[in-house]
């Protein structure tokens, strides 16, 4: 079944991605897991000739103390970010002695884990409820967002994915 994902949705399937921010899967053995799981996926996606052209996505983490635990091998073609600015604009250079909150903050910590390995950005966008801590209002979100895919664009990361567009 994983094998056929790129003929049944061939107009759409981009790569693999192994599991998203399992650090919070309150599995007591994640890092186990997510040392083990990408190098199963590549091995597959890599052993046959029709899915061998997908690249395959590292796991995504939701914390810098999450990717330092996971030195593991880094066996796949990117390495995964989810970047968030919290209402903050995403040229930012952070907060802080270490830029917390910036692309570059976020870049340093990936590369701690997997040292010069390129980076997708599987997930990244502003809250716009209003109500919401960290939020912006959708008109300034509709100035920030192209200026996401710029910035990232600027720092070497080829491709960013919104979360979420519409909900």
């Amino acid at each position: 079944m994983l094998l056929d994902y790129p003929r049944r949705m061939k107009d759409s399937f981009e790569a693999y991605e192994a599991p998203n921010e399992y650090d919070q899967s309150h599995d007591e053995h994640w890092i186990a897991t997510l040392n083990s799981f990408p190098v199963r996926l590549n091995r597959i996606v890599k052993s046959d000739p029709a899915t061998t052209p997908f690249p395959v996505i590292g796991p995504s983490l939701t914390g810098p103390e999450s990717l330092v635990s996971l030195r593991g091998p880094c066996l796949f073609d990117y390495a995964n970010l989810h970047n968030y600015f919290a209402g903050r604009n995403p040229g930012t250079v952070g907060r802080g002695a270490d830029g917390y909150g910036s692309i570059s903050r976020s870049l340093s910590n990936v590369s701690a884990a997997c040292p010069g390995k390129s980076v997708i950005t599987t997930e990244t966008g502003y809250q716009t409820d209003v109500a919401a801590a960290q939020s912006i209002p959708e008109e300034a979100a509709a100035k920030c967002v192209p200026r996401v895919f710029l910035e990232q664009w600027l720092r070497g990361i080829p491709r960013t994915y919104l979360y979420e567009l519409i909900n």
